[in-house]
């Protein structure tokens, strides 16, 4: 099925949709951890470890997003070359 500009198949919106969206979260995961790291600076201490697992909490989800839409990217691709 056509999107209503004639402009080719939505089949992937949806996909696209939810890597954009977990691909913001997880950076503002990795911007929120970095903040309450530079914050709580105490030189080394345990009040960072929040920051630290925020900060790899939202690395693992940027990433996870940016695969998300580099796999949807690359099927789209495949798929405009094969015909």
């Amino acid at each position: 099925m056509t999107s209503p500009s004639g402009r080719g198949p939505r089949r992937h919106r949806g996909v696209v949709v939810g890597g954009g969206i977990v691909f913001v979260i997880g950076l503002a995961a990795l911007v929120l951890g970095g903040w309450f790291d530079a914050v709580t600076a105490d030189g080394g201490g345990g009040a960072n470890i929040g920051a630290g697992v925020l900060v790899l909490f939202g690395g693992i989800v940027a990433a996870t997003g940016a695969v998300m839409l580099l796999v949807v990217t690359a099927g789209t691709v495949a798929a405009r070359t094969r015909r």
